[in-house]
């Protein structure tokens, strides 16, 4: 029996997003408390809501042809990449965290997110 697509990826997302929770819990214990904001658990449910929702587009659209892949995957990238940006916009201008271990945090949410969107998304361009 062939399992949904969808299901599919929120089961990794989901994984994904656990693992980064709890390599960021270890990291903490090992580092101590300040080395990673405090608000790391909304961060990562940020993304993880971001990027179902992106995932759930480009496989929407592309399933019913309503538009090419390339268009749809690069119009969610930017969607993406902006709403990304104005989350870290809205943290320094309200001074919720200003500090260098929170960039380095974000980014490699940033970073990790991206690779397992792409690398998942490559299945759905094949098809």
């Amino acid at each position: 029996m062939k399992q949904n697509p969808i299901a599919s990826y929120m089961t990794k997302l989901s994984i994904l997003s656990i693992a980064v929770c709890f390599i960021a819990f270890f990291v903490i214990l090992l580092m101590g408390k300040n080395i990673i904001s405090h608000y790391m658990p909304y961060y990562t449910l940020f993304f993880y809501i971001i990027t179902a929702i992106g995932y759930t587009t480009i496989y929407f659209c592309t399933k019913e042809k309503k538009v090419p892949f390339e268009r749809i995957f690069l119009i969610v990238k930017a969607i993406k990449l902006m709403l990304y940006i104005l989350l870290l916009i809205i943290v320094f201008a309200l001074n919720i965290d200003r500090s260098i271990p929170f960039v380095i945090f974000y980014l490699s949410l940033y970073v990790i997110y991206l690779i397992f969107d792409t690398i998942t998304l490559k299945k759905v361009s094949k098809q």
